[in-house]
């Protein structure tokens, strides 16, 4: 499936207390890296062995392709991609280019504004006490 008008908001610069041990950044090269741990002031990741500045890691656009390679697939009848293990929904709005999470059969908004791959596996983290394995290597 794809979204027409798919365009990734650029969003304020990203700050450590957002992060958390797993998730997904890109570094400045363009590589895919892992945080190991989080500081105020710096950040380890699995490719670098020494700390890095939180500028030199860049949040990671959430996309279709994304969901897909984390276990999301696309329901046409509720146009979203959805979720089994957590029947939740994630449906691109297209007035402020970002994810809303929901769950169909309550008709609940669970979050709204997400735009990068971190910001989901946090989510799903708090959700269900699990990671959300994405294999974007």
């Amino acid at each position: 499936k794809t979204l027409n008008n798919y365009s990734p908001k650029q969003s304020k610069a990203m700050e450590s207390k957002e992060l958390r041990i797993g998730n997904l950044l890109k570094y400045d090269d363009g590589t895919i890296v892992e945080v190991l741990t989080v500081s105020s002031r710096d950040i380890v990741v699995k490719r670098f062995p020494q700390p890095l500045n939180i500028s030199v890691l860049h949040p990671i656009p959430l996309t279709p392709e994304i969901l897909e390679k984390a276990g999301w697939y696309w329901n046409a009848e509720c146009n979203s991609y959805e979720h089994a293990d957590i029947r939740m929904n994630m449906q691109f709005r297209e007035v402020n280019q970002s994810w809303t999470m929901y769950n169909h059969v309550l008709k609940a908004v669970i979050a709204k504004r997400i735009y990068h791959v971190h910001q989901l596996q946090n989510l799903y983290y708090a959700l269900t006490g699990e990671e959300l394995e994405i294999n974007l290597t």
